[in-house]
């Protein structure tokens, strides 16, 4: 066994009630809901390597970070010229303006006319929905420079493939020299394999939280910029605790 594993932090009995409780209350959404090939998409951390080991393990364990790419003699494998700068993080989602806690206390006791507490009301309404308004520009802005950065990535990304066309029909000269690199090329992908098998061996899911979204979704799934792991053994509580849960309410008689 590796000596190396994912930390995964096991939680309280009231953390996993709560997470219980937000998900029968559909305020977050499991990784075993949704099909592997949306995965990485739907929880959009795992897709930009949120479990990967780091470099500095991946060394120690395997000898290199990344199965080697050209040996001596060898022309040199052109290197990825990197990405523009990003869109960065989405903008963060409004927070609701509210009525404070002396003024709820005067309406409930009718100390306010009908006519005063509407001016109120709808002055608070007013103000959430341009809150609400200004996050949805800025997040179609967002989503703009998300787009364009997609498209800049492709362009890089064709170029980068060309040179790697170019790399390839150069290596028919270097047959010997081709054939022991991808002989150790399998030799990594098969430790890496052996040990992936153990670094996430510990995860049960990860879920994400619906304050956690980005403004559009797929294929009726929502997208999370964040996500949080859960233990396997607390993950087994967490099923049966649903299981029974959602078994009551089915059972509920009214």
């Amino acid at each position: 066994m590796t000596p190396h594993r994912l930390e995964i932090p096991r939680r309280s009995q009231e953390e996993l009630r709560e997470i219980v409780r937000m998900r029968l209350a559909n305020e977050i959404l499991f990784s075993d809901e949704v099909s592997p090939d949306l995965t990485g998409i739907v929880f959009m951390p795992l897709a930009m390597g949120a479990l990967r080991p780091s470099e500095e393990v991946l060394v120690e364990v395997l000898g290199s970070a990344s199965p080697p790419e050209t040996l001596k003699g060898e022309p040199q494998k052109p290197s990825h010229p990197g990405y523009p700068e990003t869109a960065g993080e989405p903008p963060p989602k409004p927070v609701l303006a509210k009525l404070p806690k002396n003024i709820l206390s005067d309406i409930e006791w009718g100390y306010i006319p009908e006519e005063e507490r509407e001016a109120l009301l709808e002055k608070l309404r007013e103000e959430n929905q341009q809150r609400i308004r200004a996050w949805e520009e800025a997040s179609m802005v967002w989503m703009e420079r998300l787009d364009a950065d997609t498209r800049a990535r492709t362009e890089v990304d064709a170029l980068y493939e060309e040179s790697l066309r170019v790399w390839e029909e150069s290596l028919s000269k270097h047959e010997a020299d081709v054939a022991a690199r991808n002989l150790l090329r399998e030799e990594w992908s098969t430790k890496y394999k052996a040990f992936m098998s153990e670094w996430a061996e510990d995860l049960g899911v990860v879920f994400g939280n619906m304050k956690d979204t980005f403004p559009r979704a797929i294929n009726g799934f929502p997208m999370f910029h964040s996500v949080s792991m859960v233990h396997k053994e607390d993950w087994t509580r967490i099923k049966t605790a649903l299981i029974r849960e959602m078994e009551r309410s089915r059972e509920l008689e009214v």
